[in-house]
């Protein structure tokens, strides 16, 4: 998530999500870093990690919403019109422990949630083959940086 954070551009405005939030780092650090944010909806199905991100942003409670849900499902509460762009770190870290058909519905969830032309910024691992599953569902797919472990992805659908 630091290594994403790092590369995200400068400009982020409008609506965001954080899918797969955990504690609230990624959506902390755009915070943090851009006041051109109006809100970040944060997304996440385990309720302990999704606590503890309350607690994380609550110096931004005016620009944050939280949702304990699966987001292999319909998203709760999208905004009409859809999410301007959207972070994450998917849960699926390598081969062994990856669960695909989760990560790809994730991807058509995240999809369904941007507005046209909008764009899903995440980090995995570097050998998880996620650039075909997303090529299934956004118009572009770019592989941005990548090292011995991880690799940075921009999609715009």
């Amino acid at each position: 998530s630091a290594q994403l954070a790092d590369a995200l551009p400068q400009d982020f405005s409008g609506r965001g999500a954080d899918i797969a939030a955990g504690w609230g780092y990624l959506s902390w650090r755009l915070l943090e870093s851009q006041s051109g944010i109006s809100s970040i909806t944060l997304y996440e199905a385990e309720k302990q990690a999704l606590d503890m991100a309350r607690v994380n942003l609550a110096a931004h409670a005016a620009r944050t919403r939280f949702h304990w849900c699966d987001a292999a499902k319909p998203l709760p509460d999208v905004p009409a019109g859809g999410y301007d762009w959207l972070v994450m770190n998917p849960p699926a870290h390598d081969l062994s422990w990856s669960a695909p058909e989760m990560t790809a519905a994730m991807f058509t969830q995240a999809a369904d949630a941007l507005k046209p032309n909008g764009t899903l910024w995440l980090v995995a691992g570097r050998q998880l083959p996620y650039e075909e599953l997303l090529q299934k569902r956004f118009k572009t797919v770019q592989k941005l940086q990548e090292n011995a472990d991880f690799k940075l992805i921009k999609a715009q659908k």
